[in-house]
């Protein structure tokens, strides 16, 4: 399913409350119904088995909406209660029981603590979780084991300065929301603070690009058991262009690239392949990916250039040796 966004018309930039979805099986699309009002632009989702949950935060003087989507009865409804202040790169994570929110930008925040908030879908209720041990930060990744949320990276305000000042953050913690606890991780190698992440079943896996060249890959493994890191193998060949994302795929993580190259790395054999680039000449920005289980679906994005109109045509690939 995609939903929102922001389109490009001449110079001005125009707030999307629209969406659809996609079956594979068949090709198709059928268009979703209509979204609350007061929902419109980019958005953040995760998906509950259930519903869509989407949120909202395009007014700069708030507040944020959220509201799920129910695709069996094609029906919204609209989640009142959460964090209403805009925030600025927070994520959004699914336990499989409740969808938490943490971090990000709202105002003078990160010189503040760091709080964040649980909402469970069966009793239409928030919560609040404790407060984190970590410095407040914003564009860091968050990752769900099965028992803790893992927080690590991002970036937040300078020790001993104003809140103006930002630096890389190198650190994490996880959280326990059966314990409403949380614990520190210990320090990794080399990794940098805008690394991407996937869960394996066993450990996270880490990749971020180094500082300097922007083009080597540095890997680590974080096992949550054991609280170790492990150094993975690098790539068979430097990167083409910045790193993007990380996606799982059922056995493999899948590193995608802004210029539409890609890589699979298999933790089981610490093993690489190389995938056959997106079939589309222009690096694409802000671009959707997904896995259906059997094929990695790349939608939408933007080629970076002034006044040109986002995509609307996507790819799926088979990453099956």
């Amino acid at each position: 399913m995609i939903w929102g966004g922001i389109y490009r018309s001449g110079d001005t930039l125009v707030d999307l409350t629209d969406g659809a979805a996609y079956n594979p099986a068949s090709d198709t699309w059928r268009s979703l119904s209509p979204a609350p009002s007061d929902l419109a632009g980019p958005a953040d989702a995760v998906w509950t088995g259930q519903e869509m949950i989407v949120r909202t935060d395009r007014v700069p003087d708030g507040p944020a909406v959220m509201a799920a989507y129910q695709p069996a009865a094609d029906t919204w409804r609209v989640i009142e209660g959460g964090p209403g202040a805009v925030r600025e790169g927070y994520t959004l994570l699914w336990t499989g029981t409740d969808l938490i929110i943490w971090g990000g930008n709202s105002g003078d925040m990160l010189a503040g603590p760091t709080l964040g908030a649980a909402y469970d879908p069966t009793t239409d209720r928030w919560r609040a979780i404790r407060e984190s041990p970590i410095a407040p930060r914003t564009g860091h990744q968050t990752v769900w084991t099965g028992e803790e949320m893992i927080i690590w990276g991002g970036r937040g305000s300078c020790a001993g300065k104003d809140s103006t000042c930002v630096e890389d953050l190198t650190d994490g913690a996880a959280y326990n929301p059966a314990t409403d606890t949380w614990r520190t991780l210990p320090t990794s190698g080399d990794l940098q603070s805008s690394a991407v992440a996937v869960w394996d079943g066993d450990q996270i896996l880490f990749w971020s690009q180094d500082e300097c060249t922007r083009r080597c890959l540095v890997g680590e493994a974080y096992d949550p058991q054991t609280d170790f890191w492990l150094q993975l193998p690098d790539p068979p060949a430097p990167a083409t262009s910045d790193l993007y994302r990380a996606l799982w795929i059922g056995d493999r993580a899948l590193l995608w690239n802004q210029d539409g190259t890609a890589l699979t790395y298999q933790p089981n054999t610490a093993t690489w392949q190389t995938l056959p680039p997106y079939p589309s000449a222009d690096r694409r920005f802000f671009l959707t990916l997904g896995w259906t289980g059997q094929a990695v679906i790349v939608w939408g994005g933007w080629n970076g250039h002034a006044f040109t109109p986002p995509s609307n045509d996507g790819a799926a690939l088979d990453p099956t040796p």
